[in-house]
């Protein structure tokens, strides 16, 4: 996703300036732009907000296999 933000920004190489913990973000390029959404490009994309929901993500780690 990184990647596809600093694309929307106008930014030509991926390179984090910085990690931040955030609940929410919104991004909003000074163009419509295309955007990769979940392996699928998506055209015209004015505004993009992102928002992390606590507990709706379940994990579960696999045992490693016995020999």
């Amino acid at each position: 996703m990184a990647h596809n933000a600093t694309a929307m920004a106008g930014t030509e190489l991926w390179m984090p300036a910085r990690v931040s913990q955030l609940t929410e973000i919104r991004i909003s390029p000074d163009r419509p732009r295309e955007l990769m959404l979940d392996g699928e490009l998506v055209a015209d994309v004015a505004e993009v907000r992102l928002s992390v929901v606590p507990g709706a993500l379940k994990c579960r780690a696999l045992s490693p296999a016995r020999s």
